[in-house]
């Protein structure tokens, strides 16, 4: 879990063991602090990635969040600033995150999509659940 508080972003490490893999979740950072996430973790990304993030973090009119799937097998999700707390865009990218996930691992989306519903219904929690203890300490 890492916090860059200057500007009060949250950047949060959400480790699903069962799938042995990590969503990234950026949620209204700017360009600056994405380049000291890219920095501080820079086996995470290849050069394209960081290109592509860093891109469309620095094109405000391009879209309110982002979803991609890293080389390294860990999902990063970027939530554009103002946008943390709207369900519509958080939601959305979080089941891109799940997609990815579930079909890197091979599981099947079947008539249920049980998988697919429980991991979005958890993530869904897991993010809102960290980004309010998140504002509560940066009140």
């Amino acid at each position: 879990m890492v916090f860059l508080t200057a500007k009060k972003v949250m950047i949060e490490f959400i480790n699903i063991d069962i799938y042995l893999n990590t969503i990234v979740v950026a949620a209204g950072i700017d360009v600056r602090q994405f380049d000291m996430l890219y920095y501080d973790n820079v086996k995470k990304f290849t050069n394209d990635e960081y290109e592509t993030i860093r891109r469309d973090i620095m094109n405000e009119d391009s879209c309110n969040g982002l979803c991609m799937q890293l080389e390294c097998g860990n999902v990063f999700v970027y939530i554009r600033k103002g946008h943390e707390r709207e369900e519509l865009y958080v939601i959305h990218e979080l089941f891109h995150a799940v997609n990815k996930l579930l079909c890197r691992a091979g599981v099947n989306h079947d008539a249920d999509a049980e998988p697919w519903a429980y991991l979005m219904g958890w993530l869904a929690n897991e993010y809102f659940n960290r980004l309010d203890d998140f504002e509560n300490k940066n009140k």
